[in-house]
């Protein structure tokens, strides 16, 4: 009966015993897949919190980038400003240099002669201040605040240049050509020689057409 029951025993432990064996492998690979699962969740939640800061840097970076767009609207809007400033005052400044050529007059040779006398654009030529353009310019304009009527004139010379005068049409002497740079008047005729006509040396410089610009 002893030597049955035995039998019995070694049976059942060579099947029992692989079993058992197969369910402790399973047990050992459900933990190693735990530890692989609990990896990759701390490795997610890692990378969500990277997700996070990269998306608080871009918040940030377009906050400052709204505000550099509000700065440069708001300039936009000042220099806006500025040239309508400045379109009203050259309007005032035409509407005042039509006014004060409305209240001048063609003055006398004498009161171009004491005009020049008391002027000093060609002292501020003679120191580099002006060009030959500009003291003509500002012969003009100031002879306008006296009250007296002036006006540009150019003559193109046969060098293809211009030489650049005041014009005053004078009551009694009539149009007189001034050479402002040393307030000197001068004769300008259209096929004469500009330098030989004034005794000026220098040249030649036959002037082709006379230009008035009243």
């Amino acid at each position: 009966m002893r030597k049955l029951w035995s039998a019995i025993i070694l049976v059942a432990a060579l099947f029992v015993l692989p079993i058992l064996s197969g369910c402790g492998g399973s047990g050992t690979q459900i933990a190693e897949k735990d530890q692989r699962i609990t990896k990759l969740e701390g490795q997610a939640r890692e990378s969500s919190l990277q997700i996070a800061e990269k998306d608080q840097q871009i918040a940030k970076l377009e906050a400052q980038i709204g505000s550099g767009n509000s700065q440069v609207a708001e300039k936009d809007q000042q220099i806006a400003g500025l040239k309508t400033q400045i379109v009203e005052k050259d309007g005032k400044i035409a509407g005042l240099q039509a006014e004060l050529a409305k209240a001048s007059r063609n003055p006398t040779a004498a009161e171009v002669t004491l005009f020049l006398a008391n002027d000093l654009t060609d002292r501020a030529f003679a120191s580099f201040q002006y060009s030959h353009l500009e003291a003509v310019h500002q012969v003009v304009k100031n002879a306008g605040s006296k009250g007296l009527k002036a006006f540009t004139v150019t003559a193109m010379v046969a060098s293809n240049t211009a030489l650049y005068f005041a014009g005053f049409k004078t009551s009694d002497k009539g149009v007189v050509y001034i050479l402002t740079s040393i307030d000197r008047e001068v004769k300008l005729v259209e096929g004469e020689d500009y330098y030989k006509a004034n005794g000026f040396s220098g040249g030649p410089a036959t002037i082709l057409k006379i230009f008035a610009f009243e």
